[in-house]
């Protein structure tokens, strides 16, 4: 039983502290050179865009190209976490670099409620900007509609970036939820049951049109958790809600746009969010934040100045070892019973009546081979390939002394011969 024992230990001391350690991907960060030349939006410069519809398809085709944000993961929740775009010339940073401080677009829904009857909660202007022809906006927005409904017209009506403000306020959203069939609409069945869809005659059609009340607050914020989410766009990675709203030049340039961003985006069919927003409600928000964020990164990209600098700190990858701390108490065990054995057969070489031999031929020679012959199956099992065997000791002038492992029948019947 101790020898069983002695032998685990011995067998399995090395494999289980080298299992202890594993290495895992890391990120260590190393001080850069300080980034410059990022644009913000500035009081009085002009703003690169007009109510020709052909200058905005360019301006929005823009900013959606490049803006990553539409071309992530489609279960993470954009509406909660604010981006921005560099500059070309600091897009070679690497996934994960953070930056001091940044300036970030800023856009959150406090509230949102159904509008169950449109006819008599909205204005008669406010219904008209469902069907209504827009000579001096974009004329998408003739086609499709999911965004909030302006004041005016829909579409930018500044030629400059005003001074720095913030807005916060309630507005109505219409959505454009498709044709009329058969004299009936079919509304997701996520809107509410009691929502009353209005009708109203698109571009000659029968369309289906249900509206919310949407408050909201937009701006810009100060970044301080920024770093690097993919080619060229950096993320806030905490909350938009804990963010500080700030005032900031692009913020109604931005929602004048959204609107047409949000429209287009439904027209071309791609990256709309469906899989992480199971309700029209969600999905409305997130539209909004989306369509918001992309408009103020394409003004700032387009129109703005310059203005903005940080620190950075670049993401190299690495690798972090990981211990496991009970395999290592395990091979303090087991390494402690390899100790202990150790000690105890000195003890017990000291106790006995044979000096300790260290050479293996000298051991052989003192092997009582008496031993074998008893039970041979003790050391060679069931089966041996000698019946049993002797061990003897010859000379010979060229090798000196050597052993001779003999069968003994062999030589037993060799005897007999000899006798015969």
């Amino acid at each position: 039983m101790i020898l069983n024992l002695g032998i685990f230990a011995s067998t399995y001391t090395s494999s289980v502290l080298a299992g202890s350690v594993t290495w895992k991907p890391a990120i260590i960060y190393r001080p850069g050179q300080p980034v410059t030349g990022i644009h913000l939006g500035q009081t009085g410069s002009p703003i690169t865009i007009t109510r020709d519809s052909r200058l905005l398809d360019a301006f929005i085709g823009y900013s959606t190209s490049v803006y990553s944000i539409f071309y992530g993961d489609p279960n993470i929740r954009e509406s909660s976490s604010m981006h921005r775009l560099i500059p070309d010339s600091v897009r070679s940073l690497s996934n994960g670099s953070k930056f001091d401080e940044l300036t970030v677009p800023y856009f959150v829904v406090e509230a949102f409620e159904w509008i169950k009857d449109p006819t008599s909660t909205l204005s008669s202007t406010q219904l008209a900007s469902a069907n209504v022809t827009n000579s001096t906006g974009p004329r998408v927005m003739n086609l499709l509609k999911w965004g909030l409904i302006p004041d005016e017209t829909w579409g930018p009506t500044e030629d400059a970036f005003p001074a720095p403000h913030t807005v916060s306020e309630s507005r109505f959203l219409v959505i454009w939820t498709g044709p009329q069939r058969s004299g009936n609409c079919t509304l997701n069945p996520t809107i509410p049951s009691d929502v009353r869809p209005y009708l109203a005659t698109l571009f000659g059609l029968p369309s289906c049109f249900v509206f919310a009340n949407v408050t909201y607050q937009a701006g810009a914020a100060r970044c301080q958790r920024c770093q690097v989410s993919g080619m060229g766009v950096i993320q806030d990675l905490g909350d938009v809600k804990s963010l500080k709203l700030v005032e900031d030049s692009a913020t109604s340039s931005a929602l004048a746009i959204a609107p047409y961003v949000s429209t287009m985006v439904m027209l071309n069919a791609y990256a709309l969010p469906h899989d992480a927003y199971p309700t029209y409600q969600d999905r409305s928000i997130e539209m909004l934040s989306r369509s918001y964020q992309v408009a103020w990164n394409g003004l700032t990209s387009l129109s703005g100045l310059p203005k903005e600098g940080s620190n950075v700190s670049i993401a190299v990858d690495a690798s972090k070892a990981s211990v496991l701390m009970w395999r290592v108490a395990l091979w303090g065990v087991l390494h402690a019973i390899l100790v202990g054995f150790g000690f105890l057969f000195r003890y017990i070489h000291t106790r006995g009546n044979y000096p300790w031999i260290e050479d293996p031929v000298t051991a052989a020679l003192l092997v009582d081979p008496t031993t074998v012959l008893n039970d041979p199956r003790q050391w060679a099992g069931e089966i041996t390939p000698h019946g049993a065997c002797v061990l003897k000791l010859e000379q010979d002038a060229e090798k000196g002394l050597y052993l001779v492992l003999e069968d003994a029948k062999e030589e037993g019947r060799a005897s007999e011969e000899g006798v015969k």
